[in-house]
């Protein structure tokens, strides 16, 4: 929860890029518990829990916060996980990755 000094004033300026502080607060909130439903959040900011969800939705549509959700294999369906490293020559590395990436069983690609 948000100590009272945390809290600007209802008309204090926007954070970076227009975003609102209750926004910037979603965000740190997120940031340290992202499975955390709308009343937390809500309740941090002392807003009510519908507003909290809008801006939660539209800081989504903007692409502004990144969700990595990890889970078990098992509880989707999966019998076993497998990790492999592969070498690929760079002027082949944009195809290499579409083609894996198109497959149903290549759960992520990284560098």
């Amino acid at each position: 929860m948000l100590r009272p000094d945390q809290v600007p004033a209802a008309g204090a300026a926007a954070g970076p890029s227009g975003t609102c502080w209750t926004e910037l607060a979603l965000l740190g909130l997120l940031g340290r518990d992202g499975r955390s439903g709308y009343p937390e959040p809500a309740h941090a900011t002392g807003r009510p829990e519908s507003t909290a969800r809008h801006r939660v939705e539209r800081l989504r549509e903007e692409g502004t916060p990144h969700f990595d959700v990890e889970t078990v294999p098992g509880t989707l369906g999966f019998e076993a996980e497998t990790t492999r490293m592969l070498k690929v020559h760079p002027a082949l590395l944009a195809r290499v990755g579409a083609t894996l990436g198109a497959t149903q069983r290549c759960r992520s690609l990284r560098r």
